[in-house]
């Protein structure tokens, strides 16, 4: 199964955390709240794997807010039970592949 498809599972099933409370004060910040967040995980892909942790790997997801111009990463992980950690999310700009030449 892929990683997307099983955190888009876990979110919906509610079995998700958060790392802490800076996550919802970058979203606080950004203007957004915690529906953008699971919103772009269950409309985005993942973007990068990153396996430089001691407690596993780490799974960049991009995805839209539910403004549909805002696009957000957020990196998440499952911890050692399966629950989906949600790590952060930070605003990013992405490029439309039809521009490029």
């Amino acid at each position: 199964m892929k990683i997307i498809t099983r955190l888009r599972r876990k979110i919906e099933a509610g079995d998700y955390v958060f790392s802490d409370h800076t996550v919802f004060d970058k979203l606080d910040g950004l203007g957004l709240e915690r529906a953008d967040l699971l919103h772009a995980i269950a409309k985005g892909w993942v973007d990068r794997k990153m396996t430089n942790d001691a407690r596993g790997p780490r799974y960049c997801v991009i995805g839209p807010a539910l403004d549909g111009q805002t696009h957000l990463e957020i990196p998440c992980r499952f911890d050692d039970t399966g629950v989906v950690v949600l790590i952060t999310v930070y605003e990013v700009e992405v490029g439309d592949e039809d521009d490029e030449e």
